[in-house]
């Protein structure tokens, strides 16, 4: 079950698989995840890593199968983000905050799409031992896309939202479940479900 940030080592513009907290300086997370919706299905790898405190940047990149006009593509998809973690849990308040900037780019054959924007995450901790913890997230996003498909171009903004957790099984495994709606998005599926892990190290 699970997840945390395509956000647990995520460039979040393809799925968020991460709650709001950042890497550890000096620390890595790295983690596999498999999305699925209507038209596509896509493996995604991802590394993110820390170079400042409550700062982290990701990396993320896959392939994906891409079933369009009754045809099927094999997609490529590559990205990367950049997390600032703003408001961290208090006694108070036990929710976290974070705002993340993400671009990335999916080509196949016959069109290439560049996506960018901006998302603010929120999540919670909650640990019941050292080495084992849930912690659901959501995120809400605003994610412009250009398409160039034979010689035309296409531009359109969809609000993604996702909504996971990550679940802490042992030390060095997170295992994450996350399901994406994308609003007012033409060009991808609205829904999406993502299964996969996170390995901090």
């Amino acid at each position: 079950m699970a997840a945390t940030c395509p956000t647990p080592a995520t460039a979040q513009v393809f799925g968020q698989f991460t709650g709001a907290p950042t890497v550890q300086m000096n620390s890595r997370l790295a983690g596999a995840y498999l999305t699925l919706g209507d038209h596509e299905t896509s493996a995604i790898g991802q590394l993110r890593l820390s170079f400042h405190p409550d700062l982290d940047l990701g990396f993320q990149g896959g392939v994906g199968r891409l079933e369009v006009a009754n045809t099927h593509r094999t997609q490529v998809k590559l990205g990367s983000d950049l997390k600032a973690y703003l408001m961290k849990p208090t006694k108070q308040r036990t929710v976290g905050l974070a705002v993340d900037g993400a671009i990335g780019i999916e080509t196949a054959e016959g069109f290439t799409t560049l996506l960018f924007g901006p998302s603010v995450v929120v999540s919670s901790d909650l640990r019941w031992s050292r080495a084992r913890a849930i912690t659901p997230y959501a995120s809400l996003g605003l994610l412009y896309a250009r398409t160039e498909s034979n010689g035309v171009s296409d531009t359109e903004a969809s609000v993604p939202l996702r909504f996971g957790a990550s679940m802490q099984v042992a030390s060095g495994l997170d295992l994450v479940a996350e399901l994406q709606w994308n609003a007012s998005n033409r060009t991808n599926d609205d829904v999406r479900f993502g299964l996969g892990a996170g390995f901090p190290f």
